[in-house]
């Protein structure tokens, strides 16, 4: 009965840890987007900075 308690609390444990994982990586994904947006946007206005002078 302990025995089965603990693997309980274990894959409890693991299916928390699963869910941070897959909650880091879609972080990554979006900030990994959100920098090429922002390098995009900073290079237009470059370009539009460019232009104007």
């Amino acid at each position: 009965m302990e025995t089965e308690k603990k693997l309980k609390y274990m894959l409890d444990e693991i299916v928390e840890l699963n869910d941070i994982i897959k909650k880091g990586k879609e972080a990554m994904e979006k900030r990994n987007r959100l920098r090429k947006e922002v390098s995009n946007l900073m290079g237009n206005y470059m370009e539009v900075v460019n232009e104007l002078s």
